[in-house]
């Protein structure tokens, strides 16, 4: 998701307003409180700076592929969700989040549960209710 300025500075605002407030109640100068208001208005902008720059790269995986050497090879997420013909599926795969996407990626690449565990660096209870949870969602989007 690309990094939105006016959300950011209309959040900081509120941020700041409701701070200044409450520094005007305990009696603090209002040359201070400007100070501090000038102080994290460029510390702010720096932070902006920043995730201006920020890019957000495409959820991808390595894949097996098939031949005489079973080698892996680099694949975009959504290369893999186009070869699903269901519409429910891919919907519910597509809207699901980053580590189910990667459980399923590594499961269609005939990992078992425990190796998938160990590259995931998670816990195979967590793998089955993750599968169980989108199981259960794709049976609900079927029904409809």
């Amino acid at each position: 998701m690309p990094y939105n300025k006016a959300k950011a500075e209309k959040k900081w605002k509120n941020w700041k307003q409701r701070e200044e407030d409450i520094l005007r109640k305990l009696g603090v100068e209002e040359e201070i409180i400007m100070l501090l208001h000038e102080f994290d208005w460029n510390q702010f902008k720096e932070d902006r700076r920043f995730n201006e720059r920020q890019w957000t790269y495409e959820e991808s995986y390595f894949v097996k592929t098939s031949g005489s050497n079973d080698r892996l090879s680099y694949i975009k997420f959504d290369q893999l969700l186009n070869s699903i013909e269901n519409v429910n599926l891919f919907k519910c795969i597509k809207s699901t989040d980053s580590i189910t996407k990667s459980i399923i990626a590594l499961k269609v690449n005939d990992f078992n549960i425990n190796d998938i565990s160990i590259i995931l660096h998670i816990s195979p209870n967590v793998i089955y209710k993750k599968i169980y949870k989108l199981r259960k969602k794709y049976k609900k989007m079927a029904k409809k």
